[in-house]
């Protein structure tokens, strides 16, 4: 099948997934401690990488705290945290995006992670060329437009004019996205999704980004 470009998810597939630690943790609870809120383990994890906007905005009201302004204190911190990561060598691009050169295709990449952090990866990585980059917004829009929502893969399929894209993400959410819009899909199982159970099933597997090329032959 003739694909007329790829759209690739960012975390796990380009970069090193983000892993919160204790650091984030005490982020978390420091913010909910500036409004006067002693947050519980369940609180903290409520804003841990997984979360659903539903959860989210039930947190704040359970605690009185205005859901916007506080999901877009965490989006300011949390970017902090992710840009040190990066910065410090502990969160690097994958070896085999090299291979990405080699597929003469337009390229996009949509990520759940926030439009600051994709647009900072770009600028300190300026040798990677992709003709879209979206990440979510810092508001709570940007919250229920992540995949498994198709918003943004489908805004990147209207920028870059595509008709017959194929979409490579290392999820769930990313497959479902791609099952939404009637699209084919790879799931890229590296180490850390070993044993990790994809709810749809994808057009092809692979296990890097080297074996792109040969699907695109």
């Amino acid at each position: 099948m003739k694909y007329d470009g790829i759209i690739l998810d960012n975390d796990g597939v380009l970069i090193e997934l983000y892993q919160p630690g204790q650091r984030y943790e005490q982020a978390i609870k420091k913010l909910f401690k500036k409004k006067g809120v002693n947050p519980s383990k369940r609180d903290v994890k409520t804003f841990i990488p997984g979360y659903t906007p539903e959860h989210v905005q039930k947190t704040c009201e359970k605690h009185g705290i205005n859901t916007e302004q506080f999901w877009e204190e965490k989006e300011d911190v949390t970017y902090r945290l992710q840009k040190r990561m990066i910065l410090n060598g502990y969160k690097t691009l994958y070896p085999d995006i090299d291979h990405l050169g080699d597929i003469d295709l337009p390229k996009g990449i949509v990520s759940n992670n926030q439009q600051a952090i994709i647009d900072f990866i770009a600028e300190k990585y300026s040798g990677i060329d992709f003709d879209c980059s979206l990440g979510r917004e810092k508001s709570l829009k940007g919250l229920w437009r992540m995949k498994p929502e198709t918003y943004y893969v489908q805004k990147c399929i209207d920028e870059m004019g595509l008709e017959n894209p194929l979409f490579v993400g290392d999820s769930s959410a990313d497959i479902e996205a791609a099952h939404k819009l009637g699209i084919d899909s790879v799931f890229l199982r590296r180490e850390h999704r070993e044993g990790y159970y994809v709810t749809k099933k994808p057009t092809y597997e692979i296990n890097s980004l080297k074996e792109l090329k040969k699907i695109l032959s």
